[in-house]
């Protein structure tokens, strides 16, 4: 190797390798036992059941391997040894930060925070063997292949654990894995496959997987999808097309990658990019192709699986991204306003419905039956459960009613945000690091400006990115649907025939600019296309089918409706009512 290359020490930045404190050969060598069977039984010995305990052993192994004057080869041995370890811890600590709001607890940040640092431990170790290959020799080609791939996987699974909290990859390890990237390929290494824990693998393909994760946009995803996007692009990550200029490959490249410097794939703009040899033009036609194929496999036999509908649509939905890269379509400019924002299409129905003192709150019909208990002197807790045929019995009809609870008095929903700019298409909005937004991609949110002559017409809109900085705070970027949203009940009808339990939804007003109809925001739960639904709102009543699905996401669904009349036997009571289709 070269001294520019992959495994150069540096002092600074990430996975950081000091030449000057590397141990000489056989040096310190009682600080860790280098025998296969003792680290064998050390990693038997872990106290897997305790995540924290086995994540602190396990570091504190890796500093004891670090200082030890270990061979280059022998030390990469110890590393792929304990790739199993690190892979279990990370894998139960994200159990306390996958699925947590934001801003997490403490525990859940720490824990967010060790992942990472315990895959730069990782890749610090394999850099520290490749320096010292390149210094005193004694590494061969195979091993080579091994430690750079290994590292290159460190610093991917690295970046994934950045986007699994939406914040910002640690400074210098997209620097680091464009340099052994380059470096690979100078040596022929970069095609080599190596046998990973989970699969067969090559440097290619975990670095062109890392650039269509970044590419696909991370910030724009629920992290639960990130997760399983990583996932399913292992498969086509050959795909991709890396050239060194735009006018060399058979498409036009919609991504370049600068090799120089510290960040992913950009959308390729006109005159944003040169002929320097640094870049490299990423073309994904052949990606989406297979992405397509995989979504809606032909000549499927029966004996062979079809995707689920969860990876379907997100197969497609990376197909889309990729297909299209996303630009900023508005000129945006800067504010220091505040603003009232509410997150949750609940929250949002809570307190539209408190400001206009609606109190018409519909009944759900109770399908349980109770029994009065008094008199049953038996202590037998069957008896209890399952009370004898004596019983006084008191069934409730479907017809009796129970009323559901007022919208509290006060909303600890309502925080207080800066906005950070704005433009035609909607806000980026700043919170304070301890804000409990609870916001998450996909969800709707309600924005009031606060401006010196009052408040500003309410804003709904949803959360297409999500960025964090657990100092600075956290930022959103919020596509805006329609001012003034108006909150309404409404009930699915099941395929029996009945009303489902009243769900909390929002009536969209129509927007003529986008030439968007009348449309309505339901919870994703119960509601499809072609479904009819009763409509509830300031005592009026309406009935209406779903005609076409806008947008479905976790926390929402959005649909264009047609009226019907109410032909549900639960409806009997709607002609005494205000028709709401006047208001509409």
């Amino acid at each position: 190797m070269t001294k520019s290359s992959a495994a150069t020490a540096t002092t600074t930045g990430f996975a950081s390798v000091n030449p000057a404190r590397l141990p000489a050969r056989g040096a310190n060598r009682q600080l860790f036992d280098e025998r296969a069977s003792a680290v064998a039984s050390w990693q038997a010995g872990l106290p897997l059941a305790d995540i924290p305990e086995t994540a602190r052993l396990l570091m504190d192994g890796l500093d004891r391997l670090q200082g030890a004057g270990l061979s280059p080869g022998r030390r990469i041995a110890i590393l792929q040894q304990l790739e199993t370890t690190a892979d279990y811890v990370v894998d139960g600590l994200r159990r306390h930060y996958l699925h947590q709001s934001f801003p997490l607890p403490g525990r859940s940040q720490r824990a967010a925070n060790l992942s990472r640092h315990l895959r730069e431990t990782m890749a610090r170790g394999y850099r520290s063997a490749l320096l010292y290959a390149e210094t005193r020799g004694g590494l061969s080609s195979r091993s080579r292949t091994l430690a750079l791939t290994a590292l290159a996987r460190c610093i991917e699974q690295c970046l994934l654990e950045s986007w699994l909290v939406y914040e910002s990859p640690p400074i210098g390890a997209w620097r680091l894995l464009h340099s052994i990237r380059l470096e690979a390929r100078r040596l022929g290494l970069n095609a080599r496959r190596c046998r990973m824990r989970t699969a067969t693998v090559t440097l290619d393909q975990l670095y062109q997987r890392a650039l269509l994760t970044s590419a696909a946009g991370p910030y724009r995803m629920a992290r639960s999808r990130v997760l399983r996007a990583h996932e399913l692009l292992l498969r086509v990550a050959p795909d991709a097309v890396l050239t060194a200029q735009a006018g060399n490959s058979a498409e036009s490249p919609l991504y370049f990658v600068d090799t120089d410097g510290d960040h992913g794939p950009q959308p390729v703009i006109s005159n944003n990019t040169g002929d320097e040899a640094r870049y490299l033009y990423l073309g994904t036609a052949a990606v989406v192709d297979s992405l397509l194929e995989q979504a809606s496999p032909r000549g499927v036999l029966w004996w062979q699986r079809r995707p689920a509908a969860d990876d379907a649509h997100l197969l497609r939905s990376l197909a889309a991204a990729y297909g299209s890269p996303r630009r900023r379509h508005y000129q945006r400019s800067g504010s220091r306003t505040r603003a009232v924002v509410i997150v949750g299409l609940t929250h949002i129905h809570r307190a539209l419905s408190q400001q206009q003192a609606d109190q018409d709150i519909p009944h759900a019909a109770s399908q349980f039956a109770g029994r009065n208990l008094q008199g049953h002197d038996d202590h037998d807790v069957w008896n209890l459960i399952y009370p004898a045929e004596d019983g006084n019995g008191l069934a409730l009809q479907d017809d009796d009613q129970i009323d559901l609870p007022a919208p509290a008095p006060t909303d600890q929903s309502e925080h207080f945000w800066q906005l950070v700019n704005l433009s035609a298409g909607g806000y980026c909005l700043l919170s304070e690091p301890d804000t409990a937004s609870r916001a998450q991609v996909g969800e709707p949110v309600l924005i009031t400006e606060l401006t010196g002559s009052g408040e500003a017409p309410r804003q709904l809109g949803i959360i297409r990115w999500l960025r964090r900085d657990p100092d600075a705070g956290g930022q959103i970027g919020v596509q805006i649907i329609a001012p003034e949203p108006h909150p309404v009940y409404t009930r699915a009808e099941q395929a029996d025939g009945r009303l489902s339990d009243p769900s909390r939804s929002l009536l969209v007003p129509a927007v003529k600019v986008t030439r968007q109809p009348v449309t309505l925001m339901t919870p994703p739960l119960h509601y499809h296309s072609s479904r009819r639904v009763s409509m509830l709102g300031q005592g009026k009543s309406a009935y209406m089918r779903l005609t076409r699905e806008l947008e479905r996401t976790d926390g929402l669904a959005q649909f264009v409706f047609e009226r019907t009349e109410g032909a549900s036997r639960e409806a009997a009571d709607s002609d005494a009512k205000d028709n709401l289709w006047a208001d509409i």
